[in-house]
């Protein structure tokens, strides 16, 4: 999954058109997340998983909405080296790089906002679990290698329990079942 996310990451730098990567939102949306989690997630919680680990979601991110938005970040982000190349100026390093700074800034207040306005369409117990999970980094184990010497070795039952906690899902284990 990472690879095919880095795979339109960098096309989404070089390519401008998003229509093409449709059929691929659409495998995502249907066949990958359910298969990930063990449900199938609202348009609410897609919005959801497609947002940064750190905000709340899996980073399970939307081909066609990331589209545009990753292109126009890259354009801004290699406008100086783009400047230089066409002009035939001197190229700054240091300019370069508070560019790039200030893109990875700016896509962090975006994400925020995105993430803000995500919660707001999400149920109110829902939204109670997630800020308790996000204040205190508590879905930071998403981002790890899964070894056994760190305890991270989930089976996939356990790793969409998991996923059940943060989002505040029954647990798939316990569905259909009464506790005593």
């Amino acid at each position: 999954m990472l690879l095919l996310s880095n795979h339109f990451s960098r096309s989404g730098r070089i390519c401008k058109g998003d229509a093409e990567y449709e059929p691929l939102r659409e495998k995502i949306r249907n066949r990958l997340t359910p298969a990930i989690l063990g449900w199938a997630p609202t348009a609410e919680e897609h919005n959801l998983l497609a947002m940064p680990v750190k905000l709340g979601g899996l980073a399970i991110e939307n081909p066609v909405s990331s589209f545009n938005s990753r292109y126009n970040t890259s354009r801004r982000a290699i406008s100086v080296i783009a400047d230089s190349i066409s002009t035939g100026s001197e190229f700054s390093a240091e300019a370069h790089s508070e560019q790039v700074i200030r893109e990875q800034k700016e896509g962090e207040e975006l994400d925020a906002e995105k993430s803000r306005q995500v919660m707001e369409q999400l149920e109110p117990a829902t939204r109670r679990t997630l800020k308790r999970v996000v204040g205190r980094n508590a879905s930071q184990w998403l981002t790890k290698i899964p070894l056994v010497a760190d305890s991270l070795d989930l089976s996939p039952t356990q790793f969409r329990d998991a996923l059940c906690r943060n989002y505040n899902k029954p647990l798939l284990t316990m569905r259909g079942k009464y506790i005593t």
